[in-house]
C-alpha cells in the first residue's frame, strides 16, 4: 500500500478511525467546537496572522483572540514570534499555526471536504492532496531544519553552538531559519528549499541580503550562513560555499567541503 492509498484507505474513509479522530479529541476538550473547528480550518489553509484569520472566519477580534488563547493553552496551536524579537510577549508580529502535523492535514483536507467524503467522494479530495501535498512537505522541512542543524553540530561536523532558533519576518522579507547566541554575538542565517531545482548562488545572495535587515546583536556580530536543499546544489553554489564556509545541507545530511 503506497502513501495515497493509506490516506484514502485510512483517513478518508467515512467511518474509519483517524477519520474521525481529530473531531473527537476536540470535542472532548472544548465548547462550542464548532468556531474553534472553523479557526482550525482558517490556520490550516495558510492564514497566520490574526487578522487573516479575523477576515477568514468572519468572527469578532475578541471571539477569536480568546479562542486562540485557549487554544495555545491546549497545545493545539503555537503563537510564533521572530526569534529577533527582544520582548516576545509584548511583540505585534505573531502568527499562529497548528502544532500537530496531522491536525493541520485533518483540519485542511478532511474538515474542509466532509461534505464530499460523506457522499464517498475520496478520489476528490486525493486529486487535491496530491496538488498540494508538496507546499505543506516543504513548510514541515522548514520546521525540521533547525533540529538538523542541531544534530550537526552536536555530531561535530560543525563548530558553532546557538542558544535558539526560530524563524524571522519583516513585512514582505522572510528568513526560514536563524540561531542566536547571544553569549558569542553570533548568528545564522539559513534558506530551507524543498524543490525539484538544485539550490543555486541567487538564492545564498539573496539570503545575504535580507540578513542586512536583522536587527540583533552587538556591532560586529558574526555571521554564519547554511542551506538546505532537496535537490542539492549547483555547482556554481558549492564553489560559493567552499570560498564563503557556507553550511550545506542536502535533505537532512550535512555535505562535508574542505573549506
Amino acid at each position: 500500500m503506497n502513501f495515497f492509498d493509506a490516506v484514502k484507505n485510512e483517513i478518508l474513509k467515512k467511518g474509519q478511525p483517524l477519520y474521525e479522530e481529530v473531531e473527537f479529541l476536540l470535542r472532548e476538550e472544548l465548547r462550542e467546537p464548532r468556531n474553534y473547528f472553523v479557526i482550525l480550518e482558517a490556520i490550516s489553509l495558510g492564514k497566520h496572522k490574526l487578522s487573516e484569520i479575523i477576515n477568514e472566519t468572519g468572527f469578532e477580534k475578541s471571539m477569536v483572540s480568546r479562542y486562540l488563547a485557549i487554544l495555545d493553552s491546549l497545545q493545539i496551536t503555537k503563537k510564533e514570534i521572530p526569534v529577533t524579537e527582544k520582548v516576545p510577549e509584548k511583540s505585534r508580529k505573531g502568527i499562529y499555526i497548528i502544532e500537530d502535523n496531522f491536525f493541520n492535514f485533518w483540519f485542511r483536507f478532511v474538515f474542509r471536504n466532509r461534505s464530499l467524503l460523506e457522499e464517498n467522494k475520496i478520489n476528490e479530495v486525493a486529486v487535491k492532496i496530491k496538488k498540494e501535498l508538496p507546499l505543506l512537505v516543504a513548510k514541515n522541512y522548514e520546521r525540521i531544519a533547525a533540529e538538523i542543524m542541531e544534530r550537526a553540530i552536536l555530531d561535530g561536523e560543525i563548530p558553532l553552538s546557538f542558544e535558539i532558533y526560530g524563524r524571522w519576518w519583516e513585512r514582505i522579507e522572510e528568513i526560514d531559519l536563524i540561531g542566536l547566541n547571544s553569549n558569542t554575538n553570533e548568528i545564522i542565517f539559513g534558506e530551507v528549499k524543498w524543490s525539484n531545482k538544485p539550490v543555486g548562488a541567487n538564492i545564498y545572495r539573496n539570503l545575504k541580503r535580507k540578513a542586512q535587515k536583522v536587527k540583533w546583536g552587538k556591532k560586529g556580530r558574526k555571521e554564519y550562513f547554511c542551506l538546505f536543499s532537496k535537490s542539492g546544489f549547483t555547482e556554481d553554489m558549492i564553489r560559493m560555499a567552499e570560498k564563503e564556509k557556507v553550511y550545506l545541507f542536502h535533505k537532512d545530511k550535512f555535505i562535508s567541503l574542505i573549506i
